[in-house]
């Protein structure tokens, strides 16, 4: 169980020494161990022997956490160099324990292990395998593991390693350089994970790779905004062998490759995968960019490149309206049939068609229905509202490889676009103006991107959705029972909530977004149905909001939040920072999120919950209790917590 309220936790600080490590040093429960950081002069150096106790576990570690919950090492200098068996720091069946600040090295199999548990972090520290080690961090069998913010080189394996059974864990904001095998190597049956923002470079085979091969398959995993250079291969996916040993349903947006790849930038069949896709990567290089492989070994697996448009497109200008403008559609690009494309996959260059419009004022007097394999793209052309406007401007409805580019709607009185069971389409650069600027039901894999949307944005019953780089005022981003979508680098001004994730909306992603002037930044909560569970939420700035972060339930048998993840949220606001929990929370976890300039808000009763509701949190990657009073703590002016109802604690002291 996690520690009560009057537990303490126990601190040992060391400073300005060299340790040998004769036996294993383990760390027990509830216990913070801080060396200093490794760039200080003061830190402490624990490196290896050259003869090991012989009493050792087999795969012994200098410093291990086995068995234990809600530990962590802070700084420090490990060196498990000179002997092959040895690893430096070892996580074996241990929960909410925290790595942060070390310099570690090893010679042996591994530098960092982490196998099984739950909610891990690994952050802000130097990882050096110095061409002998064979991974720098192996995460195995775990869950809502935290990696960021790492230096990681020189592993002659993988670099990171997130191996089998690893699930819903954040890997963002990593350097990983003169790599063996792989920079990052996503395996086996790793489900749910998001690499977000890695910078990866110098890798002999791959910088990313996507890949089952004794066990699979690697599904439902989100691959965006990482940039790669100057390997073998960029970003890879696929399988060993077929019959589920494959890469499935996974999502790779907006990475960016740069430089020589001498096999490709992107590898979208590394033998065999099903049902990927891959929507806007981009490449800088001289070499080829897409490697496809046999096509036969292909499943239901997009690239929808949608913006290399052809210099043979179909252009028309001065439209007068949506209905002649639907004739024209009709007659030129007859909608496909599913059944042309429904079980094979697509690259950009298969009959996709596309149609520019430019320098039009459009009357939108009626819904513009648009078809499968379709690209639109609006250069100086506008929608306007008839008098009694109430019905969608666009549908891109029951559509699969559909594609909106650019333009201006306006529709005071309705829905500006409707996508409903759609597959891999697209909605880019549109200026909207509408109570309801986007409304996604149901389908897979849409995105939504580089929008100036005034009005609410709608992801409902739908999977996968990908919204990223708006700008969104008076309206916000509402999630609702919907599963596996990417909401990152938004900025959302104004309205009654900034981004909502609620009702049995579950392992969505919401990373990177900025929120102001909302009356709630972001709300994580359930209703009528539930629960909202095991959704990641992090690195999120909330200013100017009356409430920064929001989470909870109307009732606690169903309807509450439930292992979800808040990590590394800022906030600022009027009211409160943060109300933990606002009625019913079951197992949500918390760890470093900031409260700025306004008071960090309790929740309205006793304590909060980040494990088994009990009261706990960790802050700044150093773990730290709440008090047993009703006044606020500050510890080591940067962790602060809240306490009992109606405390406050003020960052910054």
């Amino acid at each position: 169980m996690a520690p009560k309220r009057g537990t303490n936790l126990r601190y040992l600080d060391l400073s300005g020494g060299e340790y040998e490590a004769d036996s294993e040093l383990r760390i027990p429960d509830l216990f913070v161990l801080r060396l200093g950081r490794y760039d200080d002069i003061t830190g402490i150096n624990i490196s290896s022997t050259p003869d090991p106790n012989p009493y050792l576990t087999s795969e012994p570690s200098l410093v291990s956490f086995q068995n234990v919950r809600y530990s962590a090492i802070v700084g420090g200098y490990i060196d498990a160099g000179g002997n092959e068996t040895w690893e430096a720091i070892n996580v074996y069946e241990s929960s909410f324990c925290v790595i942060s600040g070390v310099r570690a090295f090893a010679d042996g199999e591994n530098v960092i292990n982490i196998q099984k548990g739950t909610g891990h972090l690994v952050s802000d520290s130097f990882v050096d395998g110095r061409n002998k080690a064979g991974r720098c961090l192996w995460l195995l069998a775990t869950s809502n593991a935290m990696v960021f913010g790492n230096r990681i080189v020189r592993c002659y394996g993988h670099s990171l390693d997130v191996d089998a059974y690893v699930s819903r864990t954040f890997v963002g904001f990593n350097e990983l350089h003169y790599n063996g095998y792989q920079g990052i190597f996503l395996e086996e049956t790793a489900n749910r994970n998001f690499l977000f923002r890695n910078n990866i470079s110098h890798s002999t085979y791959s910088a990313i790779d996507v890949y089952a091969l004794v066990v699979g398959p690697v599904r439902d995993n989100v691959i965006a905004r990482n940039f790669v250079a100057d390997s073998r291969k960029g970003i890879t996916s696929g399988g060993h062998r077929p019959s589920g040993h494959w890469s499935e349903n996974n999502i790779f947006v907006a990475n960016e490759a740069r430089g020589e790849f001498s096999y490709g930038a992107y590898e979208v069949k590394h033998f065999d995968t099903n049902g990927d896709i891959w929507i806007r990567n981009t490449f800088d290089g001289e070499t080829d960019q897409w490697v496809g492989g046999d096509p036969e070994r292909w499943r239901k697996t997009t690239v929808f490149e949608y913006e290399l448009i052809p210099t043979g497109r179909t252009k028309i200008e001065d439209v007068k309206t949506s209905s002649a403008l639907q004739i024209f559609i009709e007659a030129n690009f007859p909608q496909v049939s599913k059944d042309s494309y429904k079980d094979a996959s697509f690259f950009n260059e298969d009959n996709l068609r596309h149609l520019l419009i430019s320098n039009s004022k459009i009357e939108a007097d009626e819904t513009l229905v648009l078809p499968s394999m379709f690209v639109l793209q609006l250069i100086n052309t506008s929608f306007v509202p008839t008098s009694a406007t109430n019905y969608p401007v666009f549908s891109l409805n029951n559509s699969t490889l559909t594609s909106v580019i650019g333009g201006e709607v306006n529709a005071p009185g309705g829905t500006a676009f409707s996508v409903s069971n759609s597959t891999s389409c697209s909605i880019a650069k549109v200026a909207v103006v509408s109570p309801l600027a986007v409304d996604i039901v149901g389908g897979r894999g849409i995105e939504l991107r580089d929008g100036n949307l005034t009005g609410i944005v709608r992801v409902k019953s739908s999977s996968n959705a990908i919204l990223y780089d708006n700008l969104i005022s008076e309206g916000g981003i509402d999630v609702v029972d919907a599963e596996g979508c990417a909401i990152f680098d938004n900025s959302v001004v104004g309205g009654n909530v900034g981004i909502a994730v609620r009702e049995t909306s579950n392992h969505n992603f919401v990373f990177s977004n900025n929120i102001s002037g909302s009356e709630v930044g972001i709300k994580v909560h359930s209703e009528t149905r539930g629960p909202v569970q095991r959704n990641l939420v992090g690195f999120n700035t909330l200013e100017q909001c009356g409430t920064g972060l929001e989470v909870g339930g109307v009732y606690w048998s169903v309807t509450r939040s439930e292992k979800n993840i808040f990590m590394r949220n800022t906030a600022k606001c009027r009211d409160g920072a943060f109300d933990y929990k606002h009625n019913h929370v079951w197992n949500d976890y918390w760890i470093g999120n900031l409260a700025g300039a306004g008071p960090h808000l309790l929740p309205n009763s006793e304590s909060y919950s980040i494990a088994n509701n009990e009261s706990y949190c960790i802050a700044n990657g150093k773990p730290h209790l709440l008090p047993n009073s009703e006044s606020y703590s500050i510890a080591n002016n940067e962790s602060y917590c809240i306490a009992h109802c109606k405390s406050y604690s003020i960052a910054h002291c």
